[in-house]
């Protein structure tokens, strides 16, 4: 498919003449995801509201992103509604995925069940919420993510593995990361010399070894998961999440999401004060059974998240509106992190501090 279909309006035009049984009025963008347009829209046939999703290629030095990206994340979206992996209820909160409703492999379009909720980062950042109630939310979390991550290593799931595994996600997903590592720390030197020597290794050692291969999110942060809450008779919170966007799901290993989601919780905890946020990583890591993870998994976890603290928080706009100072101090904790990891240090002192420290203490 050409790319006239990267404005709303012209996604709009294909679905009314080509699709008319999901033709939409009044389509808009929307925010996140990593390269698709996202647009909300309004289904003619009977006002409800929904979400397209329409996916182009893109590419750059050394990786490729397809478009036949959809195909694999409507495929994951169809496995995950038919074996029901989702979290009913565990301490009031319910965590799934959002159904898909269709999906046009001649343009790479999905239509996709709209759970009209508010992302977690956002929430936080404008709510608070009770420890009980964030311990509860990080159970959830923590319950499913497992969970999937089971489901993706089992041998029910090789069709969908095996296609995973050749749309390049791993490569894009690498080189947005750990590919971009040394630039960041280009901005400080001093700290930059800290891991200069070993840098090469701890970029090594994030590339997995085939056995321990499995299904991943691949971009599993507080901006996709979705939240909503409501109150029972008795006036006790009921909490929905709604995990989105698996538009690089890939075969990796789970310390992929889990360090992403860990390091994006710990951001707001530093640039925002949003204690609850911690609450929710120390619950994921005590729900997601992180005693059964070998060292190496535990280290990557920990790389991983160290990374990110480095990568990500100069390119956030709201985290760099926070200041350099906190921004040196972000960065800084990260290279501490990782020189923790590369040494593969169980000390005491060390962990005990640390938001990661359940993972050796």
């Amino acid at each position: 498919m050409s790319s006239s279909l990267l404005s709303p309006k012209t996604l709009e035009d294909y679905l009314n003449e080509a699709h008319r049984e999901w033709a939409c009025t009044d389509l808009k963008a929307l925010s996140g995801g990593v390269a698709n347009l996202t647009c909300r829209g309004t289904l003619k046939a009977d006002n409800t509201s929904v979400i397209i999703k329409h996916a182009e290629e893109l590419s750059g030095e050394g990786w490729s992103f397809p478009a036949t990206r959809a195909y694999d994340e409507q495929a994951l979206l169809s496995e995950l509604h038919d074996n029901q992996i989702s979290i009913q209820e565990s301490y009031g909160v319910r965590v799934s995925t959002p159904r898909l409703l269709a999906y046009f492999e001649d343009s790479h379009t999905q239509v996709i069940e709209d759970v009209e909720a508010v992302d977690l980062k956002a929430y936080l950042l404008s709510n608070s919420i009770e420890d009980s109630s964030a311990w509860a939310i990080g159970q959830a979390i923590g319950k499913w993510l497992r969970r999937f991550h089971e489901w993706g290593r089992s041998p029910d799931q090789t069709k969908l593995i095996r296609s995973l595994s050749e749309n390049g996600n791993v490569l894009f997903k690498h080189n947005i990361n750990y590919g971009r590592l040394e630039s960041a720390l280009e901005a400080y030197p001093d700290l930059y010399e800290v891991v200069r020597e070993f840098l090469p290794i701890i970029t090594d050692f994030s590339v997995p070894d085939d056995e321990e291969f499995g299904i991943v999110h691949g971009d599993f942060w507080c901006g996709n998961v979705l939240l909503s809450n409501s109150f029972t008779e008795e006036g006790a919170s009921l909490w929905f999440l709604n995990v989105i966007d698996f538009e690089i799901a890939q075969v990796s290993l789970p310390s992929a999401d889990l360090g992403q989601m860990l390091a994006e919780l710990y951001l707001l905890y530093h640039f925002a004060s949003r204690a609850e946020a911690l609450e929710i990583l120390s619950s994921i890591l005590a729900s997601y059974g992180t005693s059964t993870l070998s060292d190496d998994e535990k280290y990557r976890v920990v790389m991983n998240f160290g990374v990110h603290l480095i990568v990500w928080p100069p390119v956030t706009p709201s985290w760099k509106s926070c200041g350099e100072h906190k921004m040196k101090e972000c960065v800084r904790f990260g290279v501490g992190t990782l020189g923790v990891a590369y040494n593969r240090s169980r000390e005491p002192r060390f962990w005990s501090r640390h938001p990661l420290g359940q993972l050796f203490v």
